[in-house]
C-alpha cells in the first residue's frame, strides 16, 4: 500500500469542458515518456466516453485535433489542469475551429470516417478514376496519366462541386520539371491562350 495518494492531473471543471467539445475533435492527452519522446492518448473515445487515466503522471498537454488527420493544437501545463487553464484552451480550441468547416451534425467520429471511405469510393466508382494511394480517404490523382475521356469525365465532375462540397484542390507541380516537361507544357500552354482567344 501506498504512502501517498496519487492526484488527478486534471479537474473536474476542465473535464466538463473538454466533454462537451463537438464530438468531430479528438481530444488527446500528451504524456512525457521520458526526455526526448512524448507520446498522446485518447482523452475520450468514438463513442464520447471519458477513457483518460486521471492518475497518469508525466501529463504534459492536452491535445486538440481535428477529427483523426487534422491538425491539432497542443495546450501544454506545468501543473494540475484546473479552471484556470479554460480560457487559455478555449482560445487553442477557436484557433482550430476557425481552420475547419462547421458542422451540425451529431455523428459519432467512427460512422463519419466510414462515410468518408464510402464517398471516396463511389467518387472512383462513378469518374472511373483510382487514387494513386489507396488506403487514404483523400483521392489524389495524376491527371496526365489519365486516357483524355477520363480526365474530361472527371473534369466535368469537378465542375458541379460548389463551395458545400469537399474541398478539391489541384497540384501543379513545376518544381523538379526536365527541360522537355517544360517545353511540352509551354506548347500546350500557348495553344490554349489561342484556343481561348
Amino acid at each position: 500500500m501506498s504512502l501517498f495518494k496519487k492526484s488527478p492531473w486534471i479537474t473536474q471543471e476542465v473535464i466538463d469542458y473538454l466533454m462537451s467539445l463537438p464530438a468531430i475533435y479528438q481530444i488527446l492527452y500528451v504524456v512525457r515518456i521520458n526526455k526526448d519522446f512524448s507520446s498522446p492518448f485518447p482523452f475520450r473515445d468514438n463513442d464520447g466516453k471519458m477513457v483518460a487515466n486521471l492518475y497518469e503522471r508525466n501529463v504534459i498537454a492536452i491535445r486538440i485535433q481535428y477529427q483523426e488527420d487534422g491538425l491539432f493544437e497542443d495546450c501544454g501545463f506545468g501543473r494540475l489542469l484546473d479552471k484556470s487553464y479554460i480560457p487559455y484552451i478555449k482560445e487553442k480550441f477557436e484557433k482550430l475551429v476557425a481552420m475547419y468547416p462547421s458542422t451540425q451534425s451529431n455523428v459519432k467520429p467512427k460512422d463519419l470516417y466510414m462515410m468518408q471511405y464510402t464517398l471516396r469510393d463511389s467518387i472512383e466508382r462513378v469518374t472511373g478514376v483510382r487514387g494513386i494511394f489507396g488506403d487514404e480517404k483523400d483521392v489524389v490523382i495524376e491527371l496526365n496519366r489519365l486516357p483524355f475521356e477520363t480526365r474530361k469525365r472527371l473534369a466535368e465532375f469537378i465542375m458541379r462541386l460548389d463551395d458545400k462540397c469537399v474541398p478539391v484542390s489541384m497540384n501543379i507541380i513545376i518544381s523538379g520539371a526536365t527541360d522537355e516537361e517544360i517545353g511540352a507544357t509551354a506548347d500546350e500552354l500557348a495553344l490554349f491562350e489561342m484556343e481561348q482567344a
